[in-house]
């Protein structure tokens, strides 16, 4: 039988986090900064689809990190099974890498943004539809008792990074011909390859995450975080 979890149980919830935090310690990484619980207690009244947004995140944030995990033992490609796994680790890794932008653009704007979100949804570039709506207007206040500008810098350049990003990787894998192939399969210098560049993509993850974390769980991610969010080097 299946084991299943009531995401509209907090036991079940907290046990569900719970068990993601060991996994990911497991695996030697952490990624306890979000509390599915406390995120439960702020939302699960006030509206239950973020709490839901909420364990999607973090799932994938957790395969995210194990696909990156998955990269790293598989790196040099030593006999026929790792090559060709490493490069199907790789297009997922591209897809979550990417998707894991959008689900904090989908956050933010519902949270922040609601009566916006339903033309953000449905926008052809979710990625210039975020741009038009904090243009102008970067001062987010959410339903957690805070508020947070973002600066307009920052709007300009996730922008244009996120375009990059589908330009260099997305779009090549997901949607194109491929190019992982041309550097996978007769590239054996590592340092030439995409897979370099990999704790570069990572690290710019972070503000996403602690403006994520401030959005779903309020001043409980401020306490958190003045205490030392658990963390491993990738």
């Amino acid at each position: 039988m299946y084991k299943t979890y009531n995401f509209e149980k907090r036991e079940d919830i907290q046990h569900f986090d719970n068990e993601i935090n060991i996994l990911s310690h497991i695996r030697k990484f952490g990624i306890q900064g979000i509390n599915l619980a406390s995120c439960f207690d702020i939302y699960s009244k006030l509206d239950p689809k973020v709490v839901y947004m909420a364990i999607d995140f973090k799932t994938h944030l957790f395969h995210l990190f194990t696909m990156i995990r998955n990269l790293n033992h598989n790196m040099y490609r030593d006999d026929t099974e790792t090559l060709f796994t490493f490069h199907g680790n790789w297009i997922s890794f591209v897809a979550l890498y990417r998707s894991f932008f959008d689900k904090f653009m989908n956050i933010l704007i519902y949270t922040c943004f609601n009566d916006r979100y339903r033309d953000f949804d449905k926008s052809k570039s979710k990625n210039r539809s975020f741009k038009k709506i904090l243009t102008g207007n970067n001062t987010i206040y959410t339903s957690t008792g805070i508020f947070m500008e973002l600066p307009d810098d920052f709007i300009e350049w996730s922008h244009d990074y996120l375009d990059k990003i589908n330009r260099q990787y997305r779009t090549a894998e997901v949607h194109g011909d491929g190019s992982a192939r041309k550097w996978v399969f007769q590239e054996p210098d590592i340092n030439k390859t995409p897979l370099a560049l990999v704790n570069e993509l990572i690290n710019h993850m972070d503000q996403f995450l602690r403006i994520t974390c401030f959005i779903l769980m309020g001043k409980d991610f401020g306490e958190e975080l003045s205490k030392g969010i658990y963390e491993e080097k990738y």
